[in-house]
C-alpha cells in the first residue's frame, strides 16, 4: 500500500498552477547579478533576465531595492513578462529567492515562501503540532479553524493521534523561521491495482508490482473499506467488480488497510506504457 500526501500534489500544482512561463523564464541558481539584469544557471543553461524598476525583488521575507541585494548561489524563482525586451532578452517582473526546497508564492505584492513538512506526530498542542522525520523535528503552529484532514475534515488538532503520519503545507515567517500550517493531512493512503473480490462495504484489492514486475514477489493485497462518505467519481456501488482496475485514496487504518474516500476506475495496468506504470 502506498502512502501519498494530497498536500504533496497541491504543492506541486502551486509551482505548476503559477501563470505559465515561457521558456527561457527557468529561474535556478543565481550566479550574478547587475543593477539592470541578473544571470542564473539552470540545468547547464545560462540565462540573463532584465530587471527594470517596475520588477518586484524579494528575498526570504524581504522586499529588495536592488538586485545587488541577491546572494549569489541563491534559489532564484523569476516571473517574466510577456513579451522579451527587443534583443529578446527575458524581463522579470518578479525575482524571488527562497530556502533550498521551500517554493515561492509567486503573486506579485503577495510574496511569501513555503514549506513542506512531512513526519510523524509527536507532540499536539491546541495550537501547534510536532512532527519527527529523518531529518530532525519540525513545529508547524496551527491557526483556529484551519480545515485539518484525518478521513474528513476537523477544526481540532485534538482530531490528530500521536504517532499519525501528518503532512504539512505552511507559510515561513521571516527572520523567526516559525511555519504557520495552511494544510493539514493525516494517515493519506492510495492504492493502484485490480480488484480480486467485492464485497457491500468494502473491495480488496491487488496492487499493481512496483517497477519490473517480478513473479516470485508476494503481491500486496489491500483491503478498501467504503461508506457513505466515499465519493465514487460517478460511479454506481455494482461498477467495483472483479477484475476491475480502481485508483483509490483515504484514511490509512493499518498496513493492508484504509477507509476511502474517493474512488475512480483506471485503465487496465497492462494496457498503460511504461513510464506511467506506478514505482
Amino acid at each position: 500500500m502506498k502512502l501519498v500526501s494530497l498536500l504533496l500534489i497541491a504543492f506541486a500544482s502551486l509551482a505548476a498552477g503559477q501563470p505559465y512561463e515561457r521558456p527561457p523564464c527557468l529561474g535556478g541558481t543565481l550566479i550574478s547579478s547587475q543593477r539592470d539584469s541578473i544571470t542564473t544557471k539552470f540545468n547547464e543553461k545560462i540565462l540573463t533576465y532584465r530587471v527594470t524598476p517596475e520588477t518586484e525583488l524579494w528575498r526570504r521575507g524581504v522586499d529588495l531595492k536592488s538586485p545587488l541585494e541577491f546572494v549569489a548561489g541563491d534559489d532564484i524563482n523569476i516571473k517574466c513578462a510577456a513579451a522579451p525586451d527587443p534583443d529578446g532578452t527575458p524581463i522579470a517582473t518578479i525575482i524571488a529567492s527562497a530556502l533550498p526546497d521551500d517554493v515561492v508564492y509567486m503573486e506579485s505584492h503577495n510574496l511569501h515562501e513555503i514549506r513542506v513538512c512531512i513526519g510523524d506526530l509527536v507532540d499536539v498542542q491546541p495550537a501547534a503540532l510536532t512532527l519527527k522525520n529523518d531529518n530532525g523535528v519540525c513545529v508547524v503552529h496551527v491557526p483556529a479553524g484551519l480545515d485539518i484532514w484525518r478521513g474528513k475534515i476537523f477544526h481540532e488538532t485534538s482530531a490528530l493521534k500521536i504517532g499519525d503520519s501528518v503532512a504539512t503545507r505552511s507559510t515561513v515567517s521571516f527572520p523567526s523561521g516559525e511555519l504557520t500550517a495552511e494544510l493539514v493531512e493525516a494517515n493519506v493512503t492510495k492504492t493502484e491495482g485490480t480488484i480480486i473480490s467485492a464485497a457491500k462495504d468494502f473491495i480488496v484489492v491487488e496492487e499493481y508490482p512496483r517497477g519490473d514486475e517480478d513473479a516470485s514477489e508476494e503481491k500486496v493485497q489491500v483491503m478498501v473499506l467504503i461508506d457513505e462518505d466515499t465519493k465514487l467519481d460517478g460511479l454506481s456501488r455494482e461498477d467495483l467488480k472483479k477484475g476491475v482496475d480502481v485508483l483509490a485514496t483515504g484514511l490509512g487504518l493499518g498496513p493492508t488497510q484504509f477507509r476511502a474516500t474517493y474512488i475512480t476506475i483506471e485503465e487496465p495496468f497492462a494496457a498503460k506504457p511504461p513510464e506511467s506504470r506506478p514505482q
